[in-house]
């Protein structure tokens, strides 16, 4: 039963979400990127306010003031950066857990392991309405009674952009 049991597991490091230094979605060095322009941007906008503020005439401190308003706007970057590096980590590892359940998740639905793989390469499909070309089994189509079943090509020709749900 062991045996049985680590054939069906995957291999460590063949998906992202297997693999250690994925356990959470940002890696060190996102982290600290971000820390570092963060404070880059809070410690400018400390010394620019305290030069501005030993300045005595409104002129004199305007100069400070955007300084300090701009490294504001840096500091604000820092977690900005981090956030998108955190929603990019997220979004590969949902892409890759898709993958590695396609099969599941297609003999749940009640399709076949092979007819859900076929589908997703071979056809798109696009309803009335729709501006873009989606595969048969996307949230966004399922369900709709007035599928019209496409080639890639076609779609491709019709200059339709991709879903960004089921990655047509």
């Amino acid at each position: 039963m062991g045996r049985a049991q680590s054939a069906r597991r995957p291999v460590a490091g063949s998906l992202a979400f297997a693999q250690p230094d994925r356990a959470e979605p940002w890696r060190r060095h996102h982290v600290l990127v971000s820390l570092t322009v963060a404070v880059i941007g809070c410690v400018a906008m400390i010394v620019c306010w305290y030069v501005g503020a030993g300045k005595r005439t409104y002129h004199d401190q305007v100069p400070w003031l955007v300084g300090s308003i701009a490294s504001a706007g840096i500091a604000v970057a820092g977690g900005v950066v981090w956030l998108v590096c955190g929603f990019r980590q997220v979004a590969l590892l949902e892409r890759d857990l898709l993958g590695c359940l396609r099969p599941w998740l297609a003999s749940a639905q009640g399709h076949p392991a092979g007819a859900a793989g076929t589908q997703a390469t071979g056809s798109l499909v696009i309803a009335t309405g729709m501006h873009r070309a989606h595969r048969p089994e996307c949230l966004l189509v399922r369900g709709k009674p007035d599928l019209t079943p496409m080639a890639p090509a076609e779609a491709s020709v019709r200059g339709l952009p991709r879903c960004g749900v089921c990655g047509s």
